[in-house]
């Protein structure tokens, strides 16, 4: 595995690890007058996502609900996907 990942072609495709989180970094620390919570993202710029599952909203309540199982929260959290239609347990 390392062999393939020290190729060429590998090295000519794939970023640095830098380089990657850049992004990530960049918007974690920078004051933006334009907030863009739930918008994709590539590299630095906004764009609609290519993929037809990044746009299901089904498959994104599975994986809300499939996340909240795994880490075991106590109180229904509100859906990012229904918008705050979850019910709120006391």
């Amino acid at each position: 595995m390392n062999v393939v990942m020290t190729s060429r072609l590998a090295l000519a495709v794939m970023a640095t690890p830098e380089v990657g989180a850049a992004p990530l970094i960049r918007r974690a620390t920078v004051a933006d007058p334009t907030p863009s919570n739930g918008v994709y993202h590539n590299r630095m710029t906004p764009e609609e996502p290519k993929n037809r599952y990044a746009t299901d909203p089904g498959l994104a309540q599975r994986l809300w609900d499939v996340s909240r199982e795994l880490v075991d929260i106590a109180t229904k959290a509100a859906s990012p996907v229904t918008e705050g239609k979850g019910d709120v347990e006391q």
